[in-house]
């Protein structure tokens, strides 16, 4: 065993200790363009133009019409903690500057071939080169220096991003990826400065483009969503203000699409990603998040912006109270909103007199969708219609409840006990010999057997069924894919068709086959063959969120084999897409079939997510509520 010795104490080279400097601050080309506009947004700029190429890797450049840097103070722009937004310990108690370190620039300067140029309103303008933090070239740009026609202004250019840094480098994703995590930055910053106009070009081809405009209008425009679509939120309480939009209709896989501001700053909190979750569970079904912008101003000495080297994380002084204003606005807006988050469309009931005999329920049939097919239907030759179930009808209609065995115990409290039991042996005789009584709000299967009463989640129910026939085929094969009769048109943002061109092998073995089509649209041929076609987009889309969502912007990893937990994510999304949903008739015939079908399902007892899908309330519970 070989011992070390103890090396002297040494101050560390500059060069060496600035490129250190620059990793807390340089991350990847976002991070870069984070630094850059806020200092123009700091500038008072109302227009940002930010180019790329090879997603930020060849060349970044940021130009502004704000009000510039004179001649003089350039160079002292490029020094390490030189700054002209604070100037004393209490100011950072006090702050309404984006930055105020003095470390950006250098940094940047530090890992790149760097060109700084600027414009005062009453000067020429001067023009800085540096390589690798080391002063290169120092001029006064000519007249016809781009700078937009802009009276004032900065044009910054990065160039060789960690050129001299290739550990760094390597750590870098593909040039789609890159661009998409630059696009959902200039999203962010877009919401929280509504006055700016903002314009991303990679490559020559515009990916996000906004104008000036109103604080609604911008919000509408980076959700994707009509002005009208929008609902409004705000509370107050003492020097505590939120307020923000909700997409009504909107909904996301995860929480991406939550866009957090304090103070003008655009940040991503738990606390603040909780309040709003919290507020809004109502509203949501499990595994679904809202599209939503909330901003929430505090007194400056009430947060700590100076947690994070990126400034990305706030610490709240009287987090309790930020949280509860939050909170309580959302959870208001829920009680009185008129329209459901996921609204269902049921028959309105004519209202009967008490003494009027009950009518046996009426079932609605579902023809446009074949939701527990017995056999798997081609779409080629055959409409996608709902598949008899031969021989059910007499089954259950000559059955009574007396006579029937009773059914494993399905609520949650008897799991224990059911896996005592052989856990391979199917309950018997299980989901297929109920009594079905009818449909309860489009939502939950009632059946009837000796003991008493089962309620059937149907989606939950059919999510697990879908599940372990996806997972099984995906295992084995890959998940089949089946040609739509009418390609689906999926519109994305422009820089999610590279990401899904790049991650084409990974969708094809979950079923997808696509191509490009225009600017900002995929064309999808082909979907997986579970799938009924008219949620073909919605399952699409849904994975391209996925991918944006990833550190490696991949899909699936080398061996699609394993099942990983994002593996099981993904199967679990398609199970969900697949599945009928809460609000959905079914007839009489698809009913009784997805009952049959769960007894031929391994752990039908709970979704995929764990949610139970069936409960069971006995006759004696029954009775005791009517105290009996």
């Amino acid at each position: 065993m070989s011992i070390r010795m103890r090396a002297p104490i040494r101050v560390l080279p500059r060069e060496l200790a600035e490129k250190i400097a620059a990793g807390e601050v340089v991350e990847r080309p976002a991070s870069v363009i984070k630094e850059l506009v806020e200092n123009s947004l700091d500038a008072g700029a109302t227009h940002v133009r930010v180019e790329l190429e090879d997603g930020g890797r060849k060349r970044i450049t940021v130009l502004d019409d704000g009000h510039g840097i004179p001649a003089e103070e350039l160079p002292l722009a490029l020094e390490r903690h030189a700054t002209s937004k604070i100037s004393h310990f209490d100011d950072l108690w006090n702050l309404h500057t984006m930055g105020f370190r003095g470390e950006a620039l250098p940094s940047i300067a530090a890992v790149s071939r760097f060109t700084l140029e600027s414009r005062g309103v009453s000067d020429h303008g001067r023009r800085l080169y540096l390589e690798g933090g080391q002063l290169r070239g120092d001029d006064v740009p000519e007249t016809t220096s781009p700078l937009g026609g802009f009276t004032a202004g900065t044009l910054i250019t990065v160039e060789d991003l960690f050129f001299n840094v290739p550990a760094r480098l390597k750590f870098l994703k593909s040039k789609s990826s890159e661009a998409a995590h630059i696009r959902e930055l200039l999203e962010r910053i877009a919401l929280c400065n509504p006055k700016t106009g903002f314009t991303l070009l990679s490559d020559g081809r515009k990916l996000f483009n906004v104008a000036p405009a109103a604080e609604d209008a911008r919000v509408a425009k980076v959700l994707e969503t009509a002005p009208s679509d929008l609902e409004t939120f705000e509370a107050q309480f003492e020097d505590i203000r939120v307020h923000g939009w909700l997409d009504r209709d909107g909904r996301a896989p995860n929480g991406r699409h939550v866009y957090l501001a304090v103070n003008g700053r655009m940040v991503r909190d738990k606390l603040l990603q909780q309040a709003v979750l919290v507020g809004l569970r109502s509203r949501m079904m499990e595994g679904e998040y809202p599209r939503a912008f909330v901003a929430v101003e505090v007194d400056p000495a009430d947060v700590d912006v100076n947690v994070h080297p990126a400034k990305s994380e706030v610490r709240f002084r009287r987090s309790r109270d930020v949280f509860q204003v939050l909170h309580g606005a959302l959870e208001r807006l829920s009680r009185e909103t008129k329209k459901p988050f996921y609204s269902a469309s049921l028959p309105t009931l004519a209202a009967a007199p008490l003494a009027a005999p009950a009518a046996p329920p009426e079932v609605v049939s579902a023809p446009t969708s074949a939701l527990f097919p017995a056999e798997r239907v081609s779409y080629k030759t055959k409409e996608y219609v709902a598949v008899a179930i031969g021989g059910l009808t007499a089954a259950f209609d000559t059955g009574t409840p007396e006579t029937l065995s009773p059914l494993a115990t399905l609520s949650p409290a008897s799991d224990a006990k059911r896996a005592d039991a052989d856990a391979g042996e199917k309950a018997s005789p299980g989901f297929g010999h109920l009594h079905y009584i009818g449909q309860l709000k489009n939502t939950y299967l009632l059946f009837q057997d000796a003991e008493g009463l089962v309620v059937v989640d149907q989606h939950a129910a059919h999510e697990r069924v879908n599940y372990e026939r996806i997972k099984d085929d995906f295992i084995r094969n890959g998940l089949k894919a089946q040609p739509l009769l009418v390609s689906a048109v999926v519109k994305c943002k422009p820089e999610d068709i590279g990401l899904a061109l790049e991650n084409a092998d990974a969708l094809a073995r979950l079923g997808f086959e696509f191509e490009a089509f225009g600017d900002n649209c995929l064309l999808v041929r082909a979907a997986p063959e579970a799938l009924a076609p008219d949620r073909a987009s919605e399952l699409f889309r849904a994975l391209l969120d996925e991918i944006r969502g990833s550190e490696s912007g991949q899909l699936l990893s080398d061996d699609p084999s394993r099942l990983s937990p994002k593996i099981e994510r993904i199967l679990s999304t398609s199970a969900c897409h697949a599945s009928v949903r809460a609000g959905q008739a079914l007839s009489v015939q698809e009913a009784r079939g997805l009952a049959l079908t769960m007894d031929r399902t391994d752990s039908a007892l709970n979704c995929p997510h764990g949610r139970p899908a069936s409960i069971r309330l006995t006759f004696s519970q029954i009775e005791a509520l009517f105290k009996r």
